[in-house]
């Protein structure tokens, strides 16, 4: 065990005790969530319901819909969220705004890969597969600037490390 302050990786879990920030960061969060997630359920109603051509934006920045495969019910499941895009893929992370829990949609993804990205009316087959660690750390900065440093505040409190999930065009179908 390295001395407290001698990190290697400042997004890694927290172990033992909880840093003064991340407590004023979860009580922030506590009271900001109910009001981040009703104007994301507003969002994501009228990107879905215009086909994409409403709310490709969304507090300034991009957004997709990715319909991934339910793994248990096994029925199409959709979900709206901002990307970065990467050459010829697309980049999301799977945040959970800060959740100890990873979101649903990557579970769906961790047990069928397949999934379709919806942006701006047009779909695209995907192939969906978690950063490498490499990967993960070349892009993660990038990322969390294009989101003005949400996600590095989500990584404060969260319990776990945020994966980034990155979505390449499939060749099939």
């Amino acid at each position: 065990m390295t001395a407290q302050g001698d990190r290697q990786d400042p997004r890694a879990p927290r172990r033992g005790r909880v840093h003064a920030g991340a407590v004023a960061a979860t009580r922030a969060l506590r009271v900001a969530y109910p009001l981040q997630r009703a104007a994301y359920r507003v969002h994501d109603w009228a990107f879905r319901r215009s086909g994409g051509r409403i709310g490709r934006m969304f507090a300034r920045r991009p957004c997709l819909v990715l319909t991934t495969t339910g793994r248990r019910s096994g029925r199409p499941r959709t979900v709206v969220l901002v990307y970065v895009a990467d050459d010829e893929r697309w980049v999301v992370v799977a945040s959970n705004m800060g959740s100890h829990r990873a979101p649903a949609w990557l579970g769906n993804l961790r047990a069928d890969p397949r999934a379709t990205v919806t942006i701006g009316g047009r779909s695209v087959p995907v192939l969906a597969r978690e950063a490498t660690e490499a990967e993960h750390d070349a892009l993660w900065d990038r990322v969390d600037r294009a989101n003005y440093g949400q996600y590095g505040r989500y990584q404060a409190i969260a319990a776990r490390r945020i994966p980034l999930v990155i979505l390449e065009p499939s060749r099939e179908g």
